[in-house]
């Protein structure tokens, strides 16, 4: 068991099949989001990204759920964070967990400026319903970002048609121009990239 401060005197437990193929000692505590406020799971539900060293010197940020109200409830190890989303220059994982679905991802250093956000939208036939297909993630700390999709919407969201990476910087561009889109990086993928079979399905206690 390998203990990582949080912060002041907190700490959480990284399971043990998080380590494997890792420096053990490397292990440090990335990021922490609450999960409460989009499913149905107990307050105390927290998504933990922390990062490892690999045998080749690579650094490999990976992901587990804690559930610090309920003491007796084990840590659920997710996996590494990969690059899914086609060349998209961010590394996501993809979970299920009380009854929505989540995107979390951390973009790569090659994205530079200020981040601002991390923009998803499914296909959606009708142009003019491009906001309902949006997803939208505000970048914040380590990179990081992350977006719920909710029990009603899990049928519409099985492809991810554009992403857009946007910038502090790339937006204020866009303000002073009519034709830049703000983007400091996007792309439309076709066909789009299927989602469905990308994300992981936990039961908790």
């Amino acid at each position: 068991m390998i203990a990582v401060t949080l912060w002041g005197n907190s700490s959480a437990i990284i399971p043990p099949e998080g380590l494997v193929g890792a420096d053990a000692k490397s292990a440090r505590m990335v990021t922490t989001r609450a999960l409460s406020q989009w499913a149905n799971v107990d307050d105390g539900t927290l998504l933990r990204i922390f990062e490892v060293k690999l045998p080749d010197g690579r650094l490999e940020r990976r992901a587990f759920i804690q559930t610090t109200d309920v003491p007796s409830s084990p840590d659920v190890y997710l996996g590494p964070l990969t690059h899914q989303l086609g060349d998209t220059p961010a590394q996501t994982i993809l979970f299920e967990v009380g009854g929505s679905r989540f995107i979390f991802g951390c973009v790569d250093d090659t994205v530079r400026g200020t981040l601002a956000f991390f923009n998803a939208q499914r296909v959606e036939p009708n142009k003019a319903k491009w906001m309902r297909a949006t997803k939208i993630g505000e970048i914040e700390e380590a990179r990081c970002f992350i977006f719920p999709i909710f029990a009603s919407e899990i049928k519409e969201w099985t492809a991810v048609s554009e992403v857009r990476i946007t910038t502090r910087e790339s937006l204020s561009t866009e303000a002073a121009s009519l034709t830049l889109t703000g983007s400091q990086w996007e792309k439309t993928f076709d066909p789009p990239i299927d989602i469905s079979s990308l994300f992981i399905h936990i039961t908790l206690p």
